[in-house]
């Protein structure tokens, strides 16, 4: 399936012209669009989950399904560098939920739309035969269209820096995590950002796709890999021998890279411009740096024997 999402997006970056509208500054083809406002841009972003490939009713509480729904979108607000402020709801409950059931999962919404101070406006909901889907559409902001990130701005010899730890979002983070708005705020004051997305198919998958769209390859070092605790927890499942600490390691190495639904930000920044974020030790203490963007297209990292070797990038099918 999200082979053909891709292909879906590549298709329809063909069929439509966002040119022959002044109101769009940036339409398909990134985290979310922008359009432009009476004061300032906006920025819009809309996502949907679903039960059996996002989360389990069986499960998982209703309260975390809401949150992740709002959350997902969370992160694509903040990894276009814009500040979240208003929430349009889209439902499909099952035809057997009940009113106490949809109260759990909009107090899931809720407490996340406080937490970032962001306001439910409005949505549609409707009934049907099929599992429990729930989507919202987030507006939010920017000062103006150059401020926002894009997918597309990384140039050969940026730094590619990450935040968060990556892989085991199975065991609980993907219903968790709290997407880095306040982090990209906080970014977006040092103005440092040339590109940004988010890991959400996986860390490998999105690193590749920000490549590609800005026209250059991307080489990380796979020992800078932050790795979740959850990584660990099944590499340790899945490796014949547990002692094993060079598999283990390896095998855990494998869920960063190509797990998904990580949500960490994926940044570039150019090398001129590292000195201003170490000076902010609050903001460089939550990002970490795995490599550069090269001119070489494609994933790579580096053998011990200095080699350049290809790293596919799988992720999560969703």
């Amino acid at each position: 399936m999200a082979s053909v999402e891709r292909e879906l997006h590549d298709w329809l970056r063909q069929q439509i012209d966002d040119s022959t509208s002044s109101s769009v500054l940036l339409g398909v083809g990134d985290d979310a669009a922008v359009i432009q406002g009476q004061t300032c841009p906006a920025v819009v972003s809309t996502d949907t989950i679903a039960q059996g490939t996002h989360f389990l009713v069986a499960e998982h509480s209703l309260e975390l399904i809401g949150r992740k729904s709002l959350a997902v979108n969370l992160s694509d607000i903040a990894a276009m560098g814009a500040k979240p402020r208003t929430i349009l709801l889209h439902w499909l409950l099952p035809d057997d939920f009940t009113l106490e059931q949809a109260k759990s999962l909009f107090f899931g919404v809720q407490q996340l739309a406080d937490q970032y101070n962001v306001h439910v406006v409005g949505g549609d909901t409707n009934c049907w035969s099929g599992g429990l889907v729930v989507g919202a559409t987030v507006l939010g902001g920017v000062e103006s269209a150059n401020a926002a990130w894009r997918i597309s701005g990384a140039s050969s010899g940026d730094a590619i820096f990450v935040s968060g730890r990556f892989g085991g979002s199975i065991l609980g983070h993907h219903l968790t995590f709290d997407p880095a708005v306040e982090l990209a705020a906080a970014l977006g004051k040092l103005n440092v950002v040339a590109a940004a997305t988010d890991a959400s198919d996986s860390l490998a998958s999105d690193l590749n796709a920000m490549a590609i769209a800005s026209g250059c390859g991307a080489e990380i070092t796979l020992d800078r890999i932050p790795i979740a605790d959850g990584a660990f927890q099944l590499a340790r499942e899945s490796v014949h021998d547990s002692s094993d600490a060079l598999a283990v390691k390896q095998q855990a190495i494998d869920h960063a890279l190509f797990d998904g639904e990580d949500f960490g930000l994926i940044l570039a920044i150019p090398e001129s411009k590292i000195s201003i974020l170490d000076a902010n030790d609050s903001v460089a203490r939550q990002l970490t740096r795995i490599g550069t963007f090269v001119s070489q297209q494609g994933l790579w990292t580096r053998k011990a024997d200095g080699a350049l070797e290809a790293i596919e990038p799988k992720g999560y099918d969703h």
